[in-house]
């Protein structure tokens, strides 16, 4: 089970899933309590496998000692 399907199950948008999970506030009580009751009639379980993805980066340059003689 992942986000879209409880989206799916509760009649909202992904990112509507996503407020209520992350900032419960910004959603409206009645649509919080429609995805919640999907989520537990589900046995949602929110995990953290993705909430940094992408939000650290590594650079790597590789120069050639060759292009610069």
């Amino acid at each position: 089970m992942n986000i879209r399907e409880i989206a799916r199950l509760s009649g909202v948008s992904i990112a509507t899933v996503s407020r209520v999970i992350n900032t419960p506030q910004l959603v409206q009580e009645q649509t919080r309590a429609r995805v919640e009751e999907a989520m537990r009639a589900a046995q949602y379980v929110p995990g953290r496998g993705g909430a940094h993805r992408g939000r650290r980066r590594a650079m790597l340059f590789l120069f050639n000692e060759a292009d610069y003689n």
